[in-house]
């Protein structure tokens, strides 16, 4: 498992080669696994998502609705639930950027090194944000 500003790197190198999201589009990557450093926290590994954006529009608060299948036992660690990328803790989503941020992963699913985040199906679509063009 990788720390924070590797996790970070490698979101940067995966948005520049590898997102497929399509100009005009705000679309969601997740690159990998991060392991958690804090100790006290209920679960050890978060998944490295960016929401990037091809559009023209500039947005703030953007909130998500997920919903998160492990593909091998079909359990959904998330079914519908949202997280907001507040623009206080996130700032402003510009045409052409993108924000890292984390999902936290139950320890229920007994991450392994050999697991990867092809495991998982992700479903998610934006239900509310201040766009401004």
């Amino acid at each position: 498992m990788k720390s924070d500003k590797d996790a970070l790197e490698d979101v940067q190198n995966f948005i520049n080669k590898q997102n497929t999201t399509k100009q005009g589009e705000v679309g969601l990557s997740i690159v990998e696994f991060v392991k958690l450093v804090e100790s006290d926290a209920p679960t050890k590994y978060a998944f490295m998502a960016a929401l990037v954006n091809r559009s023209d529009q500039e947005g703030s608060d953007i909130e998500m609705k997920f919903t998160i299948t492990n593909k091998a036992t079909n359990v959904k660690i998330y079914d519908g639930d949202k997280i907001t990328l507040s623009e206080e803790q996130f700032g402003f989503l510009k045409p052409n950027h993108a924000i890292p941020f984390k999902i936290t992963i139950p320890d229920t699913e007994n991450i392994t090194p050999e697991m990867t985040v092809q495991d998982y199906d992700f479903e998610w679509e934006i239900t509310n944000s201040k766009m401004k063009e």
